[in-house]
Order: C-alpha cells, then structure tokens, then sequence
C-alpha cells in the first residue's frame, strides 16, 4: 500500500510539474512572441519615418529651395501639406518638427502656433543630432505621450540647416497588441525621474504612479494596481482573474529608459486548469490516505508496545552509558582519592610519631597530647569529608533539587583538585555577581564539568607550557547562564572540532581513553538540562602572557523570579 501510495504521489508530482512548466513555457513563448513582435514594429516605423524624412530632405525641390533661401511662409506650408498626408495615412504620427541648428524650434506642423522656444534643456535628441549631425532615433516623452521620434540633419552644400524630426505616438504598439488579442491589456508608463520637467506641469492628469513610472491613460486594470509590486513575469489577480506581466522598455537614442509598455497577459484558463490538476490529485491522494490510515492503525497497535519496550531499554542503556562514563574514569578517581588523602596521612603519621619521640625521651606532657589529638581528629574529619564527596559523585541515582551552579563547580573541582595540583595546573574561578540556582541533578553537571576539566587536564600534559591554567568563569546573559572552561593547551585540531562531541571518538591511545566523556557532558547538558555546549578555540591573555586553547562554552537556560 506505501509503495502504490509513493509510486501514485511521484506520478501526481510529475504530472504537476510537467503542467507547470508547460504554462511556463507557454507564458515565455507569448512573452517573446511580444518581444519580437514589437521590436519589428519599431524597425518598420523608424524605416519608414527615416524613409520619409530623408525623401523630403533630398528630393522635394520646393523644401530644398525653402530652407536654403529661409522661406518660413514656403516651409509651414510644405510641412503642412506632408504632415496632413502622414497623419491620413496613420492617425498615430503626432510630430512634425523643423528645429534649428541652434536647438530653437521653427516649425511645429503638429502645433502650429507654438515655435520659437529654446528645446536645449529638455530634448537631448535634438542636442545630440545638431552636435554630431547624424541621424538618430528613440522614444521620448513629450507633455502628454510618449513619442517614438527620427531626427535627421538637413545638410545642403555642405551647409548644416537643422533637424527635421517625425514621431509617431508609442500607443501605436499598445494598441495594435490589444487589437490581434483578446486576452492582453496593455498601458504605457513613462519614466518620471527623467521627465519631471514635463511630469510637474501634468500632474492632474496622471492616474496612477509608482516609484519609478506615472501612468496617464486611464486603463480599468491598472489604474487600480500598485505599480511597484508589478515587475517583469509578475502574476497578480484582477476581478477574479489572473494576469502575467510583460515589460517592454521603451529606450531613448542613448539607450536609457524613456518609459515602458506594461502587459498584462490573461492566464486565468491556465490557472483554473492546472488548480483542477491539483485538485483531483488531492482528492486521489486523501482517498489512498484514508485507506492507508485504517489499515496501519491496527499495525501501530500491534507495534506500539514493541516501541515502549524499546524506549525503556533505550533508558536503561543510557543509564548504562552514563555510569560506565563515571567507571571509565573511576581509576583516574582513585588517583584523585590517593592525591587527596596522601598530606592528612602524613600529618597523623608525623603527629604520631612526634608523640612516641617525646615519650622515649621523657618530655612527653598532657597538652602535648591533648593538642595532637585535636590535629588528628582534624585531618580525620578531612579524611572522611573527602569519601563522602566521592562516595556522592558515584551514587547511581539522578535525584533532582534545587542547587547552585557555584557550588557544583566548586564540588567539580574539588573532587580533581589534587590531580590538576599534582600536575601543576593552576584553577582559576571568575563568578557572576549573582549565583544562579538551578533545579535539575547536580551529580550530573558535576559529572559534565569534571570530563571538561580532565580533557583540559590531559592537554595541558600533552603540551609543552611552563605555565598551564584552566579558568572557569560564570556570566549571565538575558535568560541563560554562560560558563567558559578555558585552558591554555594550544586548542583542539580544526579538523576534528566537530567530532569531539560524538560516542568514542578519541585521539588518546585505547589505554588512555574511550571517547564517551565529552559525548555524556553534552548529552546530560542537551538532554536533561535543556542547554548548549559548544567547543571553539580562543586566544587569552593571562599573567601578561598570550595564550592559545580549548574553550568549552556551557549555556543553561535559566528562569528568573
């Protein structure tokens, strides 16, 4: 039944994903089909414009004889009579214009009353083409449409005239992409930060604006839209359809952006189909699950309490694991037990024989005795204070109380203190202002911190420093306790930090080591005190000196009254 179920889930993925990226690829064919469909449109018009100028230019005798010899009254009557033929043959041309080598506008056939103004600041097509004399060609935005323009110079003789510009209306391709289509919507939108000069004086009319880009025309669709959300092959929902968006940018003669024609491509009926694809997959995999479900059930059943079982060796096997981690160290205890109980020893045995010298030469007294006494009993107390501890760390329970951090660190290091002596190392203690109290087993964080500090011991023997220093130091931060074990043992190996923490990895010899303590003092802080250790090397200035070692950095939730 699972393998009908993941062999019947991987068919339905496949068949999604094979739906997917046919309307994918659907999408981005109708999307170059647009590319390309108005990059032939601009060559055509911008042929045909240049076309027209330059026949005029060349081969209209009267526009010639009008220009050179200046005739005004010749020249707006020329350009009228072409302008009306233009605009007959295609109701968008909207421009007309003889400007001025000097950039000042002569003749406006499309407005006939305005000439004479200086189109230095605001027409650098015009600029561009009397500064180098050649033609060129772009989109540009007047006051109230964007305009594709052709510039080209008169020149006759060898004399330079000016520049006879012709522009057709960029709604030419918007609308001409609207009238093959019944599922495109299609908007101009004009470049605002280029044409704030036009965009200040027009202000009233814009219907809607982005960040970028006004738009003037009042379209039903995107005259509601945020523009700025709408980039290229974005998909938005209008009036419960659904649209892909096309972006044609509309360049200037310099190739920067004059403007945009924004498209919205209808892909409602691609998304109603590829929703009822999902859609009965859906129901076809809740089916086969309901089916599934049923039958496994009863399997759980049978299973569940194969797994309680299985948990409760797992428990039992972790006990295990967490008292052979104690056993495995219990020889280097012994030693820690000796190192402890070796100076109380020789205490009592010099009071002692101290006590026997003075009797063989007579000068034995009652307060003599009386004080030794009180030594011995001293050192005794010490004696039995010292199996107590051990005999508390090796308690096989997990009783939890209430305890606190600094007196299980002290605790921890008593317990090695005589070991970490024995071998020169200094400890050094830096608490919080605030001693934190923690409820959980102290045992076991004394166990965790003692396998840190004999790692840190054995390193420290390993290396070549005269002066070798564990420090521990205690800091709060927000809602958990920080405790750094830093030691100058030049720092764990890169390339095995992030194994160091993993059941029986050592690098020791198999007589010195067996790789479980740094695996229980991050299970025991993970697991059942809910924390973090994390293991980094450092660098610590101490005694003046620079120092390079391992830093173990316990951190413990903490909950503040």
């Amino acid at each position: 039944l699972f393998l009908i179920f993941f062999i019947l889930s991987l068919s339905t993925i496949y068949e999604t994903n094979q739906q997917k990226k046919y309307i994918q690829i659907k999408n981005k064919h109708s999307c170059q089909l647009l590319q390309q469909t108005i990059d032939s449109k601009i060559i055509f018009f911008r042929k045909q414009l240049a076309y027209r100028l330059k026949n005029v230019i060349k081969n209209n005798y009267l526009f010639k004889k009008a220009i050179i010899s200046q005739n005004h009254k010749q020249i707006t009557k020329i350009m009228d009579q072409l302008f009306n033929s233009l605009q007959n043959e295609n109701k968008y041309i909207k421009v007309l214009h003889l400007i001025s080598p000097k950039n000042i506008s002569l003749y406006r056939a499309h407005k006939k009353d305005m000439y004479g103004d200086d189109l230095s600041k605001i027409r650098p097509i015009i600029n561009y083409v009397n500064n180098y004399k050649v033609p060129k060609y772009g989109f540009e935005a007047g006051l109230y449409a964007v305009v594709y323009r052709v510039d080209i110079p008169i020149v006759y003789n060898q004399k330079y005239y000016g520049v006879l510009e012709l522009g057709i209306d960029a709604k030419l391709f918007v609308d001409d992409l609207i009238s093959v289509s019944n599922y495109k919507e299609a908007v101009i939108l004009i470049n605002k930060h280029k044409y704030s000069f036009q965009i200040n004086k027009i202000k009233d009319k814009i219907i809607n604006s982005s960040k970028d880009y006004i738009l003037l025309e009042n379209n039903k669709i995107f005259k509601m839209i945020n523009l700025d959300t709408l980039k290229q092959y974005t998909h938005f929902e209008y009036n419960k359809k659904s649209y892909l968006t096309f972006e044609y940018n509309l360049l200037d003669f310099d190739n920067s952006k004059t403007g945009k024609i924004l498209i919205a491509i209808d892909i409602t009926a691609d998304k109603y189909r590829y929703q009822d694809i999902i859609k009965t997959s859906i129901i076809n995999q809740v089916i086969l699950i309901i089916v599934i479900f049923i039958i496994i059930y009863y399997s759980f059943l049978y299973y569940e309490n194969k797994i309680n079982k299985l948990i409760q060796h797992e428990k039992q096997q972790e006990r295990l694991l967490y008292q052979q981690s104690k056993l495995a160290s219990l020889g280097e205890m012994i030693g820690n037990i000796a190192h402890q109980w070796r100076q109380p020893l020789s205490s009592i045995s010099t009071i002692a024989s101290g006590i026997i010298a003075q009797k063989q030469y007579g000068i034995f007294d009652e307060d003599t005795l009386e004080k030794s006494m009180r030594q011995i009993t001293k050192q005794t107390q010490y004696l039995s204070k010292t199996i107590d501890d051990f005999r508390n760390f090796f308690k096989l329970d997990k009783e939890k109380t209430v305890f606190s951090i600094n007196e299980a660190i002290l605790k921890a290091i008593q317990i090695v203190e005589s070991s970490l002596k024995n071998h020169y190392i200094e400890v050094q203690t830096h608490y919080d202002k605030q001693d934190v109290k923690l409820y959980g087993s102290e045992n076991e964080l004394i166990q965790a911190i003692i396998n840190i500090l004999n790692n840190a011991k054995d390193q420290l023997i390993k290396s070549n420093q005269e002066l070798k220093v564990i420090k521990i130091t205690t800091q709060i931060k927000k809602d958990h306790l920080n405790i750094y074990i830093i030691d100058n043992g030049g720092g764990i190996k890169e390339d095995i930090i992030d194994k160091i923490f993993e059941p029986y990895f050592t690098t020791k010899h198999q007589s010195q080591g067996t790789g479980i303590g740094l695996y229980m003092t991050y299970e025991i802080i993970s697991k059942n005190f809910n924390g973090q250790i994390i293991a980094s090397n450092t660098n610590f200035i101490f005694n003046n000196q620079q120092f390079k070692g391992a830093c173990f950095t316990i951190q413990l939730p903490i909950k503040h009254d």
